[in-house]
C-alpha cells in the first residue's frame, strides 16, 4: 500500500541516514506541494519499525485531529489503531507504555494535547484526575470530602459517570501513576492551589484542573518516551515549537520537544513566509525572524556556527566585489552543508526547454483592464487611513492590500488597521465616518443581497472570476482525469478543468477571495435570472436571507432541515407524504444486481457514448422485465413510482437471493441510527424484509402497484449509471478486499448500509440551493422528477469515475475490509 516513488525512497534514504545520526536529532522535510511528505514520512516509519524489531511508538501531529486521523491510514495501515486524541489518556493504555508491543501511531493536535489553555478539561480527564487524587493521600480530613464537589463542578450527571468502566485507579498505568505523584509532589505553587480550591471549594479551579492536566499529561509523555515524532505542517503551530525554546517552557513542553531520546521530522512546504512587507515587520511578522528560528530550532548546538556563516554568506552576496570567486565559492558552499544536514527539498522539474508540452508550468503573460474602479478602490481605503493617522496613529498606506483585493477593509481581520478603525468607529469619529460614505470602502450590502454586484473594482480579482469562476460554475464537481465514456453537458467540454492554486504574500487574500469567488459563483447559480426564470418559485431570491416557508405534506425531520434553510430554492429531495417518497428511496436504494451488472459490463472507453452505455444497460434489464404485468394491483393508476422501486427489489429478490436474506436478517448491521441517516430510510429495510418474506406478490400486493411505467427499462438503466447509491455499491465492490474470516451477515449489509449512507449524503447535497440552481439551468426535467435531474446530471458527469478515482487516490487502490476497522474508515472515506 501506497508503494514509494523513486524521488520519495531517495528522500526516505536521506532522512533516515540523518536522523540515525547522533548529531542531527531533527530534520526538515520541505518537498514541495502534492509530492507527498506524508508518504515519505510513511517510509521513514517502516525504516526505524525495521531496525528496532517492528517495536516504535510515534506522535503525528497536525493542526486538527481531524486531520490527523485521517493521515494515521496513509502512515500506516497496520499500526495499532488507540482511541487516544490527548496525552492525558495515555495513562488509560498499560500495554502502549510497554516498549516491545510493536508499532504504535498516536495522532494528536496541539490544541487538545500539549495547549491547555482550555484548562477545564473533558470529563474523562476529570475522571481520571479524580481517581488519582482520590487515592492519593494528599486530601486528608474535609478536603477527602469535598475534593469532588470542586472536580465536578460543570459537569452533567457526575455521580453516574465517575466510576465508569476503564477509568477505574485500578486500571491505571503503574509508571504514568507513580510519575504523577512524584510530579504532583515536586509543585508546591500547585498542591497549595489544590488545597486553597478544595478548602472553599470555589478559587480558580479552571486553573487548578489546567495544571493537574499539565502534570498528568507529563507523566504520560515521560513514561511513553516516544521514538518518532512527527510534525505535518508545523508552522500552524509555530508558537507552541518557540514556547519549546523559552525559559519558562512548561514541564510538558519541554518533555515533548526537548528531550534527547526521541527524533523528530517536520514536515512542511512552506515552513517559513519567503517575504513580507514593512507594516508586517512592524507588526513583528518578519520572514527572516522565522527563518533563524526554525534553523535554531533544527540545529540547536550547531546554530551559532551556521549562523556565523549564514552572515558572512549574507554580506557576500551584498558585496560581491569585495570576496574573491573562490571565496565566495566556499562561503556558499559551508552554507548549504549546513542545510543538507537538516534539511531535505524535492520539487518538480516545472520546466523542459527542448519539450516544452512536458513542463508542468507554462508561462502566461496576462494584460489586465485596470481602470477608473481600481483607483477609487483605493482612494477609498486611502481616505480610512488618513483619517486613522490624524488622531496620531503611525499605520502605511493600504496600496499594496488594494492591489490584491476589493473593499479590503471588509476582510482586514486581526489587522492593526481594521482594530484602529473599529476604535475610531465606536467613537463616532466625525472624520472617519464621513470617509466610510465613500463607494468602495466596504462591500455594498444592498448591491451583494440582490446579487447585483456582477463585477468588481479590482482588475485581478475580475480576471480570477472570469478565468476560473465562471466556467466551472455549473460543476459540482471536478470532472474525472479517466471518464468511462464521454462526458456531456455540462462537464461537455470541461475535461481539462481543474483547481487554481493561487499564491498571495497577505493573510486579507484568502479571506477575500473565498468570499468572493464563492458570492460570484452564486450569481452565476442562484442568483442567475435564468435559474430563477425556469424555478417554480417567483419569490425573490436573496444572498442572506430568503422565506423559509415549508411545502405542505413534508416530512417532519425534514421539515426542520428545511425550516434552517433561509435561501432559496427550497430543498426538493425531501420525503413527503404521498407517492413522490418512492423515487427517493430508489435513488437511495443500492441494488446488488445493477452494480453487478454494471461493473460486468462497464469498459474504459472515453470515446463511446453516455447513450449507448445507458442502452447497453437498459437491454441487458429489460430481459428481467417480462411477465411484470402480472404484479399489477391497481390497472387505473398509471405512473406509478413505486414501479421503480419494486424493479429494483425485484431483480435482487431473483438474482441475489442470499445477500437480501444477509440484510434482512436480524443478526445484520444495517442501522439507520448510527449512521444518522433520514428515518424515511428505514421504509428500505422494511420494504426488503417484505419481499423477502413474501416474495414478489407479496410486495406487490402491500405497494398496491399501479400500471407498469413506459419509461421503467430506461429509467433503471439510469439509475444503475446515476443513482448515488446504486454508484456507490458499484465503487466499493471495485475498491474493496474483502478477508475470508467475514461472514456474509457482516459484510453485505455493512456495504449496504454504506452505500445508503452515501446517497442520504448525496441528498442533502443536491438540495442546497445552488445544486438545485445548476440543475434547473442544466437540464429540462420538470421539478415533479427532479430526483430523475440528479440523476441525469450524475451520469453527465460520470459519478462513477470520480468515486472511482477518489477512492484511488484515498487508498492507493485497495480498502482491506476488516470488521473492527471498516466501518469507522468507511464513513471517514463517504464523509
Amino acid at each position: 500500500m501506497f508503494e514509494l516513488k523513486d524521488f520519495q525512497q531517495k528522500s526516505v534514504d536521506y532522512i533516515y541516514s540523518r536522523l540515525k545520526e547522533k548529531d542531527c536529532q531533527r530534520f526538515l522535510c520541505a518537498d514541495e506541494v502534492g509530492l507527498g511528505k506524508t508518504i515519505i514520512a510513511k517510509g521513514v516509519i517502516d525504516r526505524f519499525k525495521e531496525v528496532r524489531g517492528g517495536n516504535l511508538k510515534v506522535f503525528y501531529i497536525c493542526s486538527s485531529q481531524y486531520l490527523a486521523r485521517q493521515n494515521l491510514e496513509k502512515l500506516h495501515p497496520d499500526s495499532q489503531k488507540k482511541s487516544i486524541s490527548r496525552l492525558t489518556e495515555l495513562i488509560l493504555y498499560p500495554d502502549l507504555i510497554e516498549k516491545s508491543n510493536g508499532l504504535s501511531i498516536l495522532p494528536l493536535s496541539p490544541q487538545t494535547s500539549v495547549d491547555m489553555n482550555s484548562r477545564g478539561g473533558m470529563l474523562n480527564e476529570r475522571i481520571i484526575i479524580y481517581q488519582l487524587l482520590r487515592n492519593s493521600g494528599l486530601l486528608p480530613g474535609k478536603r477527602e470530602t469535598t475534593y469532588e464537589q470542586v472536580l465536578s463542578l460543570g459537569i452533567n450527571n457526575w455521580s453516574e459517570r465517575k466510576d465508569k468502566p476503564g477509568y477505574t485507579f485500578k486500571e491505571f498505568d503503574p509508571n504514568v501513576r507513580d510519575r504523577f505523584y512524584q510530579l504532583l509532589k515536586s509543585k508546591s505553587e500547585v498542591l497549595q492551589l489544590m488545597y486553597d480550591c478544595f478548602d472553599r471549594i470555589s478559587g480558580d479551579y479552571r486553573k487548578l484542573i489546567g495544571e493537574l492536566r499539565q502534570i498528568l499529561a507529563t507523566a504520560g509523555l515521560e513514561s511513553l518516551k516516544p521514538d518518532l515524532i512527527i510534525l505535518d505542517e508545523f508552522q500552524r503551530f509555530a508558537d507552541i515549537l518557540k514556547r519549546s525554546e523559552e525559559d519558562d517552557a512548561t514541564d510538558l513542553v519541554q518533555a515533548l520537544f526537548s528531550n534527547d531520546h526521541t527524533e523528530m521530522l517536520m514536515l512542511s512546504a512552506t515552513p517559513y513566509k519567503m517575504y513580507t512587507i514593512r507594516e508586517e515587520n512592524l507588526e513583528g511578522n518578519s520572514h527572516y525572524d522565522e527563518f533563524q528560528f526554525l534553523m535554531k530550532f533544527l540545529m540547536r548546538g550547531d546554530y551559532q556556527a551556521f549562523i556565523q556563516d549564514w552572515t558572512k554568506y549574507t554580506e557576500a552576496m551584498l558585496s560581491l566585489r569585495y570576496f574573491a570567486p573562490d571565496e565566495l565559492g566556499e562561503i556558499t558552499n559551508r552554507v548549504e552543508r549546513w542545510l543538507y544536514k537538516y534539511i531535505c527539498r524535492t520539487e518538480r522539474n516545472i520546466a523542459y526547454e527542448e519539450s516544452p508540452e512536458r513542463s508542468l508550468l507554462h508561462s502566461r503573460t496576462v494584460v489586465l483592464d485596470i481602470d477608473s474602479r481600481d483607483l477609487s478602490n483605493f482612494m477609498a481605503a486611502d481616505q480610512i487611513v488618513q483619517k486613522i493617522e490624524a488622531n496620531d496613529q503611525s499605520i502605511y498606506s493600504p496600496l499594496e492590500y488594494c492591489k490584491t483585493a476589493p473593499f479590503p477593509l471588509s476582510f482586514m481581520e486581526k489587522y492593526k488597521l481594521k482594530n484602529l478603525f473599529r476604535e475610531l468607529y465606536d467613537e463616532k469619529n466625525p472624520g472617519l465616518l464621513e470617509a466610510t460614505k465613500l463607494a468602495g470602502t466596504f462591500l455594498p450590502f444592498e448591491l451583494l443581497n440582490s446579487y447585483s454586484l456582477k463585477d468588481f473594482p479590482n482588475a485581478k480579482m475580475n480576471w480570477l472570476i472570469r478565468e476560473s469562476v465562471e466556467p466551472g460554475s455549473q460543476l459540482l464537481w471536478i470532472p474525472p482525469s479517466m471518464p468511462y465514456y464521454k462526458l456531456e453537458a455540462p462537464f461537455q467540454g470541461k475535461e481539462g478543468f481543474s483547481k487554481t492554486m493561487i499564491f498571495g504574500k497577505f493573510a486579507v487574500e484568502p479571506r477575500a477571495i473565498s468570499t468572493i469567488a464563492s458570492y460570484a459563483a452564486e450569481c452565476f447559480t442562484t442568483g442567475n435570472p435564468e435559474a430563477i426564470k425556469i424555478a417554480p418559485s417567483s419569490q425573490v431570491r436573496q444572498y442572506f436571507a430568503n422565506d423559509n416557508s415549508v411545502e405542505e405534506g413534508t416530512d417532519q425531520s425534514d421539515a426542520e432541515e428545511i425550516t434552517k434553510q433561509t435561501r432559496l430554492p427550497r430543498p426538493r429531495l425531501v420525503f413527503k407524504n404521498d407517492d413522490s417518497s418512492y423515487s427517493l428511496l430508489s435513488y437511495c436504494y443500492p441494488s446488488w444486481n445493477l452494480a453487478d451488472l454494471v461493473n460486468s459490463n462497464l469498459k474504459l472507453d472515453p470515446e463511446q457514448s453516455l447513450e449507448s452505455v445507458r442502452n447497453n444497460i437498459g437491454s441487458m434489464i429489460k430481459a428481467d422485465l417480462q411477465g411484470m404485468e402480472s404484479f399489477v394491483q391497481r390497472p387505473a393508476i398509471a405512473t406509478d413510482a413505486r414501479w421503480y422501486l419494486f424493479e429494483l427489489l425485484f431483480l435482487d429478490y431473483k438474482n441475489h437471493p442470499l445477500k437480501l436474506k444477509a440484510i434482512c436478517s436480524e443478526d445484520s448491521d444495517y442501522d439507520i441510527d448510527s449512521w444518522e441517516m433520514n428515518k424515511n430510510l428505514n421504509q428500505l429495510y422494511k420494504w426488503m424484509k417484505v419481499i423477502d418474506h413474501s416474495g414478489p406478490t407479496g410486495l406487490a400486493v402491500e405497494l398496491g402497484l399501479g400500471s407498469i411505467p413506459l419509461n421503467l427499462e430506461s429509467t433503471l438503466a439510469s439509475i444503475a449509471l446515476g443513482g448515488s447509491a446504486c454508484v456507490m455499491l458499484q465503487t466499493l465492490l471495485s475498491n474493496v478486499t474483502i478477508g475470508a474470516e467475514l461472514s456474509d451477515n457482516f459484510v453485505f449489509p455493512l456495504l449496504f448500509t454504506s452505500s445508503v449512507y452515501f446517497a442520504n449524503a448525496s441528498r442533502s447535497y443536491f438540495n442546497s440551493p445552488e445544486a438545485i440552481s445548476i440543475i434547473d439551468l442544466t437540464n429540462s426535467i420538470a421539478k415533479s422528477d427532479y430526483w430523475l435531474a440528479v440523476i441525469n446530471y450524475n451520469m453527465n458527469g460520470c459519478l462513477r469515475a470520480v468515486l472511482d478515482e477518489y477512492f484511488y487516490m484515498q487508498t492507493d487502490g485497495n480498502i482491506l475490509l476488516k470488521r473492527k476497522e471498516y466501518k469507522k474508515r468507511t464513513r471517514l472515506l463517504l464523509k
